[in-house]
């Protein structure tokens, strides 16, 4: 918990695996030469591993029995660790976990405990070796089992998550950051005049707050649309200009102060624009905005590079800041048609490159041009754009190398 409290837990698609899968056990890595075994690859994390960093404050320990339960009742869950022996993985319900006396010793384990049962006098404990074990993934234990109860169970509270675990926490201009003591305040940006200004409220607090932060801009058309982000933890807004282009701006959290990014995009775009972060890539930005004719187009970041994608749709009379990825991976908008009826448009998520990393000789899995096993960075469409500088780290597969 120490290790925890000082460098926060990131999720898998942060460490790199030997395959691309990590259920296909037909690469080298599971069948080298007898001669030449193959080992893992180093810890290359991506760059925005520490927005995606889930980090916790200083653990509590608590050593006795009714502290214990009145944490579980009044905060939450406790993490519990014990010796295990060979009929624990076998147990299941009603009764609880009592060792038998011919059971041998395996180990040491950690777990959840989520809540108590002074009837059957158990722990109730979640455990992390799937559903198809205990009971759903969950194990009644007796009180005082298996040293159980010999040590001090740790609990924590007011954890600080990241903001790839709060993306679909969001509506237009206002969001929940991990900012403030208790890491839930308020953030809004809004339109004044044709600047914006950044507000937050201090959730911390009990007399709730608000507060101005800054004033930025001169040139905005829309309300704003507003997100936090795995980069640094920063917040990212995109508007409308008044020339009817695509302003984007960023909240540096180092020097909490927003910072001028590109004006990018159509130059006849209308209405409010969709934004969010994918994980297509590190974590790719996605816009989408209607455009004047009806149509809509879709546009995204990745590397530092605002580029179309595609045009789609008609007969589109305006949208809202209604873009977000599913939980099906797709990328999900919902825009209002010139006959007044509501239209849901998704893009579904495309193949991955196939082209392999020269860094790290892992598969990139940026999206693949249709048509293509490679994304525009690896070559697919005639290449990256010119001068693209996340291409030539990456793969060299800019329109000018190609040429």
């Amino acid at each position: 918990m120490t290790w925890y409290a000082n460098n926060g837990v990131c999720g898998q698609d942060c460490v790199a695996w030997v395959d691309s899968d990590p259920g296909d056990r037909s690469g080298p890595y599971w069948n080298p030469p007898s001669s030449a075994p193959v080992p893992p690859p180093a810890y290359n994390p991506p760059s925005n591993r520490d927005g995606k960093t889930v980090k916790i404050p200083t653990y509590t320990a608590l050593g006795d029995m009714t502290d214990q339960k009145n944490w579980i009742d009044a905060i939450g869950p406790l993490v519990i660790c014990m010796d295990i022996y060979t009929d624990f993985q076998g147990w299941s319900g009603p009764n609880p976990y009592i060792r038998s006396a011919s059971a041998t010793y395996r180990g040491g384990h950690c777990m959840l405990v989520v809540g108590y049962d002074d009837t059957k006098q158990c722990w109730i404990v979640k455990n992390s070796w799937g559903s198809d074990l205990g009971e759903g993934g969950f194990w009644l234990i007796g009180y005082g089992q298996c040293n159980i109860d010999n040590n001090a169970k740790l609990g924590f509270q007011h954890s600080n998550p990241d903001p790839w675990t709060k993306r679909r926490n969001h509506g237009g201009g206002m969001i929940e950051s991990g900012d403030g003591a208790l890491h839930r305040n308020f953030e809004l940006v809004a339109p004044s005049g044709d600047a914006f200004t950044h507000w937050w409220r201090d959730n911390s607090s009990p007399s709730l707050p608000w507060a101005k932060a800054e004033t930025m801009g001169n040139d905005v058309s829309s309300f704003l649309t507003f997100t936090g982000t795995t980069y640094n933890r920063n917040f990212e807004t995109v508007y409308r200009t008044k020339s009817n282009r695509l302003h984007h701006w960023y909240f540096d959290q180092a020097t909490q102060k927003w910072n001028d990014g590109p004006t990018f995009g159509p130059a006849e775009a209308s209405g409010c624009v969709g934004f969010c972060e994918s994980n297509f890539g590190i974590g790719n930005f996605e816009v989408v905005v209607a455009v004047q004719g009806g149509a809509m187009e879709h546009w995204f970041r990745a590397g530092g590079t605002w580029a179309k994608s595609v045009s789609f749709g008609s007969g589109v009379l305006t949208a809202g800041p209604s873009l977000l990825q599913s939980t099906w991976n797709n990328l999900e908008f919902v825009a209002t048609l010139e006959n007044g009826q509501m239209q849901l448009l998704h893009m579904r998520q495309a193949s991955r490159c196939r082209a392999r990393s020269k860094r790290s000789g892992l598969r990139c899995r940026a999206p693949a041009v249709r048509g293509h096993s490679v994304c525009r960075m690896h070559g697919a469409a005639g290449g990256a754009p010119k001068g693209n500088r996340y291409a030539l780290t990456h793969g060299e597969f800019t329109a000018e190398s190609l040429a």
